[in-house]
C-alpha cells in the first residue's frame, strides 16, 4: 500500500493529520485520563500483569478504590482492592 500522500492531490494530502502508521490521535472529548509516568516494583506489575489483558485498567481500578475509601496508609483495604481487581470487579 502506497502512503497517502503521494496518491492524493498536494492540497488534500496537506490537511490529512501527519500520523505514524497505528498512531492514536487525540481524545475526542474531554479527557477523562491523564498520563501519567511511574515506577512501580516489578512484583507490583508481574501481579497484575498475570491477571491478564486490560491489567492496566485493573490497577486504576485498585488505585481507585483505595482514593475513593481514603485508606491509603491502610494495608487491609490495599489487600482487598487488589482481590477484587483480580476477579475483575470494579468498586
Amino acid at each position: 500500500m502506497r502512503p497517502a500522500c503521494e496518491v492524493l492531490p498536494a492540497d488534500l494530502a496537506g490537511i490529512l493529520p501527519a500520523r505514524r502508521p497505528g498512531q492514536r490521535g487525540p481524545q475526542q472529548s474531554k479527557p477523562l485520563k491523564q498520563r501519567v509516568q511511574i515506577r512501580v516494583d516489578p512484583r507490583i506489575v508481574d501481579a497484575f500483569k498475570a491477571t491478564g489483558p486490560r491489567w492496566q485498567t485493573r490497577m486504576n481500578d485498585v488505585l481507585s478504590v483505595v482514593v475513593e475509601m481514603d485508606a491509603i496508609d491502610d494495608p487491609e483495604v490495599l489487600s482487598a482492592a487488589l482481590k477484587n481487581a483480580k476477579r475483575g470487579r470494579r468498586a
